[in-house]
């Protein structure tokens, strides 16, 4: 059978230095010549697998930038050609932007797309300027442990607008709702097989709509997701070895 895994990164296959983890990991991202985040020995021994197999698409779906996706050099141990950054505005094919697929969500995003310098500048009074970043054309965010002032008002700046915002792991987004994960995900399968088994895996409020286009979800059980008619399951244990135990089960009965 076909399939396509969707799958977050941050927090659902990798982790953080900050995060414990089990002793069994290796690093797959430095920055700035210092650790920076890592992936379990189970889940890379799975998703290698799983990747490798003829008909299988494992595909990396993420809010980071491009530098900031290309940074993960412990992905090139997997066979994932394809990725979508900047939460699904931009398709990476072997580190490479598709063109046509950037052109497309842009056209997409349309007016929302000026808005972006100005809930920029209204994030000023808010957070110290290091913690202001602008990735125009996609997206504006603020790093902040206090995000309910900001939140506020950024919510009343964007409303009928065609933005979104979203508070995720101490960043606060401000972003089109064109480029959403769960229609990234839709735009790809089309193109690479659509009759396709969806799998998608995710942890944060970005992450839902993805989770919602699958044919079948995995997310924790602290984010709850709700879709009529889908299927969702919660693995417990450390999550991204959970999933890979889930998705094995799953795989060896449809073989």
């Amino acid at each position: 059978m076909k399939t396509i895994f969707f799958t977050d990164l941050d927090n659902t296959i990798i982790y953080s230095h900050r995060r414990e983890m089990p002793a069994e990991k290796q690093v797959v991202e430095y920055w700035q010549g210092r650790e920076q985040s890592y992936m379990t020995r189970k889940t890379m021994r799975f998703l290698q697998a799983f990747s490798r197999q003829p008909g299988h698409f494992l595909v990396p779906v993420t809010t980071r930038s491009r530098e900031q996706y290309l940074r993960i050099t412990g992905l090139q141990a997997l066979h994932c050609p394809y990725a979508l950054i900047y939460n699904g505005a931009l398709l990476l094919k072997n580190g490479v932007s598709d063109p046509q697929w950037e052109a497309d969500s842009l056209r997409e995003a349309g007016e929302a797309l000026r808005e972006l310098p100005g809930l920029y500048e209204a994030m000023r009074p808010f957070v110290p300027p290091e913690h202001l970043h602008a990735a125009l054309p996609y997206m504006v965010f603020a790093k902040t442990e206090d995000p309910l002032p900001l939140m506020q008002t950024l919510t009343g700046l964007c409303r009928g607008k065609g933005i979104q915002v979203v508070y995720s792991a101490t960043k606060l987004y401000c972003i089109p709702e064109a480029f959403n994960k769960g229609t990234a995900a839709r735009r790809l399968s089309r193109r690479l097989s659509p009759d396709a088994c969806i799998l998608a895996a995710g942890d944060s409020e970005f992450d839902r709509p993805l989770l919602q286009e699958a044919d079948i979800a995995f997310a924790p059980r602290s984010l709850s997701p709700q879709a009529k008619g889908k299927t969702f399951l919660f693995p417990d244990g450390f999550f991204s070895d959970a999933l890979c135990d889930e998705m094995q089960k799953l795989l060896s009965s449809d073989a």
